[in-house]
């Protein structure tokens, strides 16, 4: 395969990829915190760095049981699909929050960035997020 057509099926894919990428969401990272006056209470601040269409779907078998003090929880785990040009914009600890979705479920749900897929020859920017509500 030559590389000019490689680039070609690369193109294809990445568009077809898109195609599927029907829900939205609002990628962001933590810049500090203030303090609310009104509460006293520190109020983590963050910065927009994505926002957008992407693809929200469950990783089941990735769901694990954590206990935090005396509390099982369980976090879920999701895989979040990214154009692939949104490379160099999302980073591990960033905040994913569905703002649209079929499924209901995800919407308005921070989940945070556990690991980004980085590479050359793939058609979408795949995100392995967890929900720490």
């Amino acid at each position: 395969m030559t590389v000019s057509s490689l680039d070609e099926t690369l193109a294809r894919g990445r568009a077809a990829a898109e195609t599927l990428m029907v829900d939205t969401c609002v990628v962001k990272r933590r810049t500090g915190q203030t303090l609310d006056p009104a509460t006293d209470a520190l109020v983590a601040s963050f910065d927009t760095v994505y926002d957008g269409k992407c693809r929200v779907k469950s990783a089941a078998r990735l769901t694990h049981d954590q206990v935090v003090g005396e509390q099982n929880l369980s976090l879920n785990r999701f895989e979040v699909d990214l154009p692939f040009g949104t490379a160099d914009v999302v980073k591990v600890d960033d905040v994913v929050n569905v703002t649209a979705s079929a499924d209901t479920w995800v919407v308005d749900r921070d989940l945070v960035v556990l690991a980004v897929d980085y590479s050359g020859t793939v058609t979408k920017r795949k995100l392995i997020v967890e929900d720490h509500a």
